[in-house]
């Protein structure tokens, strides 16, 4: 026994421990939570688990793209009838290097709202003879004609 006492027991890895501290390192947990929850320091996780915390994203991401790869072709069967295609282009866009085209969106004229109480009666009257026909194509839900309407 030392001056100080007995300290702290060894910590002695075993195997349910070994799968949990890699499960919540493929879950994205980081060494520091992991560590907390086991009750351990950051020093006897490297120690103890670190085949485990090196290892556990690749083998999740892996296990996810193989369930993706599987969906996306109908299953290990490769059953076209049962493929996702959403999962396909996740496939293409992520590992293929597809892109969707960019489309341009060109505007023409001004984009804005304006204050109509500011025009002078003849712009307004200008106004109401561009808009008149458009009026007439969509229909006019108040039942009044264009015309007689002021």
């Amino acid at each position: 026994m030392s001056r100080w006492g007995e300290g702290r027991k060894a910590h002695n890895p075993d195997e349910k421990s070994r799968k949990f501290v890699e499960a919540m390192a493929a879950s994205g947990i980081d060494q520091d939570s992991i560590g907390r929850v086991v009750g351990v320091s950051d020093a006897t996780m490297r120690k103890h688990y670190a085949e485990e915390l090196a290892t556990a994203a690749a083998k999740a991401n892996a296990m996810v793209g193989q369930s993706l790869f599987h969906q996306a072709v109908g299953g290990p069967e490769r059953d076209w009838t049962k493929a996702s295609t959403t999962a396909g282009i996740w496939w293409e866009k992520t590992r293929m290097g597809r892109r969707e085209p960019k489309h341009e969106v060109a505007l023409s004229g001004s984009v804005g709202s304006y204050d109509l109480t500011k025009l002078s009666y003849e712009d307004l009257e200008r106004l109401k003879s561009i808009l008149a026909p458009a009026a007439g194509l969509l229909g006019n839900p108040s039942g009044n004609s264009a015309e007689g309407s002021t």
